[in-house]
């Protein structure tokens, strides 16, 4: 999310999937990495089980 093209088309594909009913924490776990490009397995994990089980 550092870089500002990269921010830019997350931010218009979000609004493509809103207008198509896919909505953020309802129905699309969204993700993200780190400053070091890292991503957290755990919260996602956790994410996963709240969400979907």
């Amino acid at each position: 999310m550092s870089s500002k093209e990269y921010r830019e088309h997350h931010k218009w594909k979000m609004e493509v999937y809103e207008k198509a009913g896919i909505v953020p924490w309802k129905n699309l776990i969204v993700t993200y990495d780190d400053e070091d490009g890292n991503i957290n397995v755990g919260i996602i994990e956790s994410e996963i089980k709240n969400k979907l089980i």
